[in-house]
């Protein structure tokens, strides 16, 4: 739908976008797909891209309304209108976030029209919305490599590759992310699973694991050695199971929240509280578990290393 009062024209009836787009000393028009008249200066644009100087150029060749010459968008008046606010000096940055449009959507236009200071601003205001992750230990100082590195670590390969395309980051530093990615995944999934099944960080005193008297109740789920006691360990098969499942998921979301979180974490609490023995102060004992099993997470994560390319060939 158009926004703004309809104004007739010579061919049509259009509408003007209102403020900060109605300028009684712009110097062009641009006209929306659907009849739309954003009233702004060239030098907003030009600046932003070299892809207007050519329109602007041509411009005067076709409609001119109040004096100014007509350049026609063939795109829809609300994201046109979110993207001139972001190549707008005079827009607060806060307005031009504001906006009820979809950041891809922005940021996809931006990318049409060359605009790649804004496709980078949009890009990295998307990662900060959608991504609610802290990582244990920050890429350097360096906010765009942070932000690409917690991006990396929570989005589809197809969507993190966006972030070269924009020029966050050198295709160099993304395969580099995409080593580092690699590593904390399977630091993650080595607290979960450890190297022949021994549990160095993890205490022998919970219901799940040890000798259940008549064993009834609660299946086996094999041994596991723990911390440095000698000997295996019997271990229930629900609490393996949550285990195994918690591998799985560390592997594409390695934080320590993963662990805390979710349908299987209470599958585990329903399943464990089914057996006399284990049902005994599980509720309690569970959690506190599943807060060190998460911290130890972090902590595997902490240790992952950012490594450039370069530093990768000779290493």
């Amino acid at each position: 739908m158009s926004s703004g009062n309809l104004v007739s024209s010579d061919s049509a009836f259009v509408g003007n976008a209102g403020a900060p787009f109605d300028r009684q000393d712009a110097d062009i028009v641009l006209r929306s797909q659907d009849g739309i008249d954003f009233r702004t200066f060239k030098a907003h644009l030009s600046s932003a891209s070299d892809l207007f100087n050519h329109m602007f150029s041509t411009a005067n060749e076709g409609e001119v309304v109040d004096g100014l010459p007509v350049v026609p968008f063939y795109d829809p008046s609300p994201i046109l209108k979110a993207l001139l606010c972001y190549c707008d000096p005079t827009v607060p940055t806060m307005t031009s976030r504001s906006s009820s449009v979809a950041l891809v959507d922005i940021q996809k236009l931006a990318m049409k029209y060359e605009i790649s200071v804004v496709a980078k601003e949009v890009y990295k205001n998307r990662i900060k919305q959608d991504r609610k992750l802290t990582i244990m230990r920050k890429i350097g100082q360096d906010e765009d490599m942070y932000l690409a590195a917690a991006t990396i670590l929570t989005c589809p390969e197809n969507e993190a590759a966006e972030m070269v395309e924009v020029g966050l980051v050198s295709q160099e530093q993304f395969d580099s992310l995409l080593q580092y990615r690699d590593e904390c995944r399977a630091k993650a999934g080595l607290v979960a699973q450890p190297e022949h099944g021994h549990f160095k960080w993890m205490s022998p005193r919970y219901k799940w694991v040890g000798y259940h008297e008549g064993d009834r109740g609660c299946d086996r789920g094999g041994t596991i050695f723990i911390g440095n006691i000698s000997g295996k360990i019997m271990m229930r098969r629900w609490w393996w199971l949550y285990m195994q499942e918690a591998r799985r998921r560390l592997e594409k979301q390695p934080w320590g929240t993963t662990v805390k979180t979710g349908d299987f974490f209470d599958q585990a609490l329903k399943a464990g509280a089914r057996c006399k023995v284990c049902a005994e102060g599980l509720d309690h004992d569970f959690r506190e578990f599943v807060d060190i099993f998460a911290r130890e997470v972090d902590s595997a994560v902490s240790r992952a290393r950012y490594r450039t390319t370069s530093s990768l060939r000779f290493h």
